[in-house]
């Protein structure tokens, strides 16, 4: 853009740019004072626009006489000894440097032209320009460039190599470096269109659109969660695939604009035209309590304004919000008329997902033909005789000659919660909770085992259909918070002997920031701790590892009671479905996973008698 704008240096080496140059400096001292804002005027005098600044103030000066600085009164304010007469006032911090003052009095010795932001004038073409050396110029454009490094006095680098173009080429295009097959045929193309070919290769590929999106989704501020205290996950990925289809398919950027700003208005819009106004969407949107709901929703309107205005102008609209703008000539009123544009839709602000319309990816045919004839090659894999025995028989023997015994998987036998909450045991041995769901939960839950030198608990808080958002936790955001894991053990042989048992570490998958898995051992509830896993936003199973202060489990069988509280004054935080399970392998080679040690046993069995 620099280069395509800017004339040729040996005409424009001295010329004042009033946009460059001379406006910064009016808008740091002049303007406060002397700008658009009514308010704060002084001398009803508006440095901001030409026709008062050259015009006659009451005292019959001039602010600025064109050609003539001596005689222009913003020069002998700015440059007064006397600082009644000095601007900016002397009770003011800024102080013109005499660099700026010196621009100021060439501007206006070259005439004091105002000019609008180059946005707002008419492009016009710039003269080429005069080349001592022309040698290497094969378009306009290297005229520019080449005549730069002479004003500079530079020369220009060799010309890059065919297999560094067409790396340049990738990246510029797709992201990506090529592959050697694309260097190579890049390499073995001797035609003069070699490279135009190449260049079409490369915009013909999916990752050109994918590539050259990402620019337009910052633009855009397309996230895929909600952003605000939850940051909960959003659907929006569909109108980012429609992004990149419309690269890949080359939309006009007049259809790209009005699509994304009204589709939904275009006479008989299809659905895709409708998606493509999902651009209005891509704001913040707040689940949080306690908010005032029109504040947040008026919020959203401002957010699309000054995207809008950003993307499509190139101006700083939200300045308006408040007051006439210091810079532009944009006033606080028409910040509102535009606002009145977004000002329809029947939306809240809290919870604000609707109106909403679940609509297909334009990529999603390609991808289900991709995916289809993935298939089908699979399937045609699978018909095919495989000769399982030998592979399972390898795998059993490998898995029985294994260190360790794994994970035992316990059975729950007896189990309560109170505040009426029910626990049902599932036939994977997990316990799932249900009935009512008090502000504060405490699941007793008995099993055995006849295991001894117990050296690992492992608690895994699971998923299921009917925990709220399909996540582990039973709070509406799918959360949990497990304020202590405590377990006693007793002997079966002999009841009277029992050992409460002190866990000294934890480990999880996954942890919430300020909620670490430790917090569940460290024997305090104070100040909501415990252990949670960002259920608004996660919603998966969470495994963690609980190590005693030494092995436990007594001979003859132990009966093992696990208590888990929920007691943050967070209301209704409960695991909504634990499994529990114990192993005697060295703790610091167990995983979180693992094969079950019942699989191991079969495994360790001859083959007739699995």
């Amino acid at each position: 853009m620099l280069l395509a704008l800017w004339p040729c240096l040996a005409v424009a080496e001295d010329k004042i740019e009033f946009q460059r140059s001379v406006l910064p400096i009016l808008s740091s001292y002049c303007f406060p004072c002397h700008g658009p804002d009514a308010g704060k005027r002084k001398a009803k005098l508006r440095l901001d626009q030409r026709e008062s600044a050259v015009g006659k103030a009451r005292s019959g000066r001039r602010a600025i006489v064109p050609g003539d600085s001596l005689a222009s009164e913003l020069v002998r304010r700015i440059t007064a000894e006397d600082e009644d007469d000095r601007m900016p006032p002397a009770d003011q911090p800024l102080v013109m440097s005499p660099a700026q003052v010196s621009t100021l009095k060439k501007w206006i010795e070259q005439g004091g032209e105002y000019r609008k932001h180059w946005s707002f004038e008419p492009p016009k073409k710039a003269p080429l320009p005069a080349l001592e050396n022309s040698r290497r110029v094969v378009n306009d454009i290297d005229r520019f460039v080449f005549a730069r490094l002479e004003y500079e006095g530079l020369m220009p680098a060799p010309e890059a190599s065919r297999e560094s173009l067409v790396r340049s080429v990738s990246f510029d295009l797709t992201g990506l470096p090529p592959t050697l097959e694309e260097v190579d045929a890049f390499l073995s193309d001797k035609s003069p269109k070699a490279y135009a070919r190449m260049v079409d290769r490369f915009l013909g590929k999916p990752a050109y659109g994918e590539h050259l999106a990402r620019h337009w989704l910052d633009l855009a501020r397309y996230a895929d969660t909600n952003g605000y205290q939850y940051d909960t996950e959003r659907q929006q990925w569909v109108w980012r695939d429609w992004v990149i289809d419309a690269y890949n398919t080359n939309k006009s950027f007049d259809q790209f604009t009005i699509e994304q700003l009204a589709g939904d208005l275009l006479p008989d819009a299809t659905d895709q035209q409708e998606l493509a106004t999902g651009f209005n969407r891509n704001h913040g949107i707040t689940i949080e309590g306690g908010i005032i709901d029109e504040e947040y929703r008026t919020e959203y309107v401002m957010d699309r304004v000054v995207t809008t205005s950003e993307v499509w102008l190139g101006m700083t609209l939200a300045c308006a919000r408040c007051h006439d703008h210091k810079f532009d000539d944009l006033s606080q009123k028409e910040f509102y008329q535009v606002y009145a544009f977004f000002n329809q839709v029947p939306e809240r602000g809290a919870n604000g997902f609707s109106p909403k319309k679940r609509l297909a990816s334009p990529l999603g045919a390609a991808r289900q033909l991709e995916l289809t004839l993935q298939l089908n090659r699979l399937k045609d894999e699978l018909s095919k005789p495989m000769g399982i025995e030998g592979k399972l028989e390898r795998w059993a023997k490998g898995l029985a000659g294994a260190p360790g015994g794994g994970w035992e998987v316990l059975t729950p036998r007896e189990m309560k919660a109170s505040g009426g909450s029910t626990l049902k045991r599932l036939k994977d041995n997990s316990v799932l909770a249900g009935g009512a769901d008090p502000r504060k939960n405490v699941y007793d839950i008995s099993t055995r085992t006849e295991a001894t030198g117990i050296t690992a608990v492992r608690l895994e808080a699971l998923t299921h259909a009917s925990l709220p958002g399909g996540g582990p936790g039973r709070h509406s955001n799918s959360n949990f918070v497990l304020s202590e894991f405590e377990l006693t053990v007793i002997s079966e042989k002999k009841p009277g002997h029992k050992e409460v048992v002190q866990f000294v570490r934890a480990r999880a998958d996954y942890s919430q920031a300020g909620y670490e898995v430790a917090n569940a051992i460290d024997r305090t509830v104070a100040g909501n701790n415990g252990w949670a896993v960002d259920g608004p936003t996660r919603k998966k199973p969470a495994t963690a590892i609980f190590v005693p202060v030494r092995p436990f489990g007594f001979k003859g069988g132990s009966r093992l009671s696990f208590r888990l509280r929920h007691e943050a004054s967070f209301a209704n935080h409960g695991i909504g479905r634990p499994r529990l399970s114990v192993s005697t392998d060295s703790p610091d080679l167990l995983q979180l996973k693992g094969v079950p040690a019942d699989i191991r046993k079969i495994a360790a069995k001859a083959t007739g008698s699995r």
